[in-house]
């Protein structure tokens, strides 16, 4: 399987860059730290059922115009610019329906890329190579750590015994 390490939609990119995740957007260029990220989601756009609702209004309000005011220019216009308002609406509900987001998290901001169903495999694949990364990172400052903790360990109860690991260590350099 490949990874997929670059995505982009509408004038947002998002790229891994070794221990560091680039996010471009139109004004500006952030580095986030990988190890920095707390969370990483896929919902769906909240708030276009509203859109729906003003849909219905905007339907509801032209046939009222149509069937109930008098025949005149102002309820005639009334009545159009109801029906039209309420079809782009309507249209728009559709439109947002089919768009998700992918949210990632970190202590200092939040970074939102928005996409359409047709590119939810590869923002798939992003994520799960994302959070690979993380977890590849995370174990790796965890052994180093351990690693740290037993030397010094080491070098509290035999030194002999840590001189002896150290010193091959430090020739290779």
């Amino acid at each position: 399987m490949k990874k997929i390490s670059f995505i982009k939609s509408g004038g947002k990119e998002l790229a891994l860059h070794g221990d560091y995740l680039r996010f471009k957007d139109d004004e500006s260029i952030k580095d986030i730290i990988i190890s920095k990220i707390v969370s990483v989601s896929i919902e769906n756009i909240s708030g276009h059922y509203i859109k729906l609702f003003w849909a219905t209004l905007g339907l509801f309000c032209s046939l009222i115009s149509w069937y109930f005011l008098e025949e005149s220019i102002f309820s005639t216009t009334v009545s159009i610019l109801s029906l039209i308002g309420g079809m782009i609406f309507f249209a728009s509900f559709f439109i947002m329906a089919s768009y998700n987001q992918l949210t990632i998290k970190t202590s200092r901001l939040d970074i939102t890329l928005e996409f359409s169903n047709f590119n939810r495999i590869k923002i798939l694949e992003f994520k799960q190579n994302l959070l690979t990364t993380i977890a590849i990172k995370n174990g790796l400052l965890k052994s180093v750590g351990k690693r740290k903790k037993l030397l010094k360990y080491l070098k509290s109860k035999d030194f002999e015994m840590y001189e002896q690991l150290i010193k091959p260590i430090i020739n290779s350099n």
